[in-house]
């Protein structure tokens, strides 16, 4: 697979997500096609994926070493929660 790319490569991490949300990042750029998220396979708990209010109970479960890819956000809407603290995830815009 190839992707050609118009931007700067967006990329970074997450760390100290816990029971309160946080949002992926501060940043505002829009990714071209979307981001791909990746939870530490040294997480002690699940991630939580979602918009704005996201829940342990309403989110996308990110288990330890999960991934899933959202399409064209920016890392400031995507919202994360966990079901305990520590957890951390890696992400790459596309």
């Amino acid at each position: 697979m190839s992707t050609s790319m118009t931007g700067p490569l967006n990329h970074g991490a997450k760390s100290s997500i816990g029971t309160t949300e946080v949002a992926l990042s501060s940043s505002n750029t829009r990714f071209n096609c979307g981001v791909v998220i990746k939870a530490m396979v040294t997480n002690p708990g699940t991630v939580y994926v979602g918009a704005e209010g996201v829940l342990a109970t309403t989110g996308y479960p990110l288990a330890p070493g999960d991934n899933v890819t959202i399409e064209c956000v920016t890392a400031a809407q995507v919202k994360l929660i966990a079901s305990n603290a520590g957890n951390e995830v890696r992400f790459i815009g596309v």
